[in-house]
């Protein structure tokens, strides 16, 4: 099982943060928060209202293979 979040950017390069955890809050303000943890992987934590104001970023793409 693979988790991923592959981050574009608008100049068409890219990068893959592997995640070792993905959580849902709830939250009343809109988050997306990235966090690298000591195993090298990246921890996703997200609110249910999520702010779509990333100028640079393309899009976000989410890698699920199992």
């Amino acid at each position: 099982m693979r988790r991923a979040v592959e981050i574009k950017f608008m100049d068409g390069t890219s990068t893959v943060l592997e995640l070792g955890r993905a959580t849902s809050l709830k939250s009343d303000l809109g988050m997306i928060h990235l966090e690298r943890m000591h195993d090298g992987k990246w921890r996703l934590l997200w609110s249910e209202d999520i702010v779509d104001e990333f100028s640079k970023i393309k899009s976000f793409e989410m890698i699920r293979e199992d």
